[in-house]
């Protein structure tokens, strides 16, 4: 790792947020938190060839992960925190790094299709959004170039690409639901997770395709309080690291 000093990159006060939300990962000047209350990190990126992470409260910026062959653009981590999944420029695939040592340790290309800057109407590279399933078992990775989801299997080292998803259009950004069954894919495509199929597809009430990046899924308990939130950024919900 590669550490930093300077003045705080963010600002937050303590108790300002509670335990059982969680804001997921990170794009531009967008922000993570991992871990329980207290022990939280941020994870920031501005399209740099780095992640930046900072303690929570103190909001300071604590070391760097380096080494990312472009500029890093939407990236996701597990639920230890230990490992960061990341789109970058100019890659149909992603890379991995390892936080402890502060260096990618593998990039993955998808197999079996290539890319052209040309036909890509959406962020300018090719793939732009990637999300791990809840139990962190599958690496689901966006093919704007070739309008198509991947499928890896993630345990393995490195994630072993298992099923490619055609869609309706560009896929720029992956959510998946809180109970694991489905992805809902940027383009307005229902993914069933179990079957790895498109089992609908977003319109609205005259008929005409919906599509949207940004995307949240709201869980309340009983007595009508928040309990859990899931977005786009595909944080893996496994806490202690299983490799």
């Amino acid at each position: 790792m590669t550490p930093i000093s300077g003045p705080p990159a963010s600002c937050c006060t303590k108790g300002s947020r509670k335990n059982s939300l969680r804001r997921s990962a990170l794009h531009d000047l967008e922000s993570s938190e991992n871990g329980p209350c207290g022990e939280r990190i941020h994870f920031q990126a501005r399209l740099s060839i780095a992640v930046v992470l900072s303690q929570f409260y103190t909001a300071r910026i604590v070391f760097t992960v380096v080494g990312f062959s472009g500029n890093v653009r939407p990236f996701t981590i597990n639920g230890a925190g230990t490992l960061i999944y990341a789109n970058v420029n100019d890659l149909l695939g992603f890379q991995i790094a390892d936080v402890a040592s502060g260096k990618v340790i593998q990039t993955v290309q998808v197999a079996g299709y290539g890319w052209s800057r040309e036909p890509l109407t959406g962020h300018g590279c090719p793939s732009h959004g990637i999300a791990l399933s809840p139990d962190e078992k599958e690496l689901w990775l966006t093919d704007g170039a070739n309008s198509t989801v991947h499928v890896f299997d993630n345990t393995v080292m490195p994630p072993k690409q298992v099923k490619s998803i055609n869609m309706r259009d560009e896929p720029f950004w992956l959510t998946w639901s809180a109970n694991g069954k489905w992805v809902y894919s940027s383009t307005g495509d229902i993914i069933d997770t179990a079957i790895k199929t498109v089992v609908s597809q977003l319109k609205d009430e005259t008929g005409r395709e919906v599509q949207s990046e940004k995307a949240v899924e709201i869980l309340f308990n009983s007595d009508g309080h928040i309990a859990k939130t899931i977005d786009q950024f595909g944080v893996g919900q496994v806490k202690a690291a299983t490799r």
